[in-house]
């Protein structure tokens, strides 16, 4: 379940320190300017002869994962069609940490939001040493693809995805259902449990470990901002003091 914090939705990170991996390479350059700022830049690409449509996009994160994970930058490259792909993302130097690890997500969808290419493995990103990176992609599992049919296979009856920033939550078909949320492009997970199922035109309440929320599901239309998907019901999710919108749909 951890490896969902790095998946969008979901979400996987990679290290671009010192340590030799046939991935990432570095290029140490100068990476703080006037402005108190530090750069992340580089261009990503994979080795798969794979045409990808052309109104794919990219999502760019520079995060800290733990012990309080927290976005410090992101970047999305729309329409971005075929490799490579070039990055750069500016992280206010007085927000990076010194004693904690900084990473770096990337992942490449198609238009119906299905991770295409993404970084394997979680590896930190090294202070200093983050400009000019070549990153190489590799080519997502068929789950990660169709995280539609991979919620369903794990019993999850309800579904939902929003954007700016990107989120999801998900919820079980048991009596007392368990309740699935990640935000912040995946980067944080929440786990609460309701006291009855979802269904359509209802509110959902639900108990988090950090507080509780609130899953409204109205049985109309609905139209996802970021790939134009169409789904069969409006969401708003209120969670942490926050109030987001999206679409969802139920799982047979």
């Amino acid at each position: 379940m951890k490896a969902a914090l790095y998946v969008w939705f979901g979400i996987l990170f990679m290290s671009l320190g010192c340590a030799i991996d046939p991935q990432v390479s570095l290029a140490q350059g100068r990476s703080t300017d006037a402005s108190g700022t530090l750069e992340v830049s580089g261009t990503a690409s994979f080795l798969e002869r794979i045409a990808v449509h052309p109104d794919s996009y990219v999502v760019v994160t520079v995060l800290v994962p733990s012990p309080t994970p927290r976005v410090l930058a992101t970047q999305r490259l729309s329409a971005v069609g075929n490799p490579p792909y070039r990055f750069a993302l500016d992280v206010d130097a007085d927000r990076w940490p010194t004693q904690a690890d900084v990473r770096l997500s990337i992942q490449v969808y198609s238009p119906e939001r299905q991770l295409l290419f993404h970084l394997p493995e979680a590896q930190p990103l090294k202070r200093g040493a983050a400009q000019n990176l070549q990153i190489r992609l590799v080519r997502a599992a068929a789950d990660d693809r169709n995280p539609w049919s991979a919620a369903e296979a794990r019993g999850v009856m309800f579904r939902a995805v929003g954007q700016e920033p990107g989120w999801l939550v998900e919820v079980d078909a048991a009596a007392q259902p368990n309740v699935r949320v990640l935000l912040d492009y995946g980067t944080r997970e929440l786990f609460g449990r309701a006291m009855h199922r979802p269904s359509a035109d209802s509110e959902l309440a639900f108990t988090l470990a950090e507080g509780n929320g609130t899953l409204m599901v109205v049985d109309r239309p609905c139209t996802d901002t970021m790939s134009g998907e169409s789904y069969p019901t409006q969401v708003t999710l209120t969670v942490e003091g926050q109030t987001l919108q999206g679409c969802g749909r139920f799982l047979p």
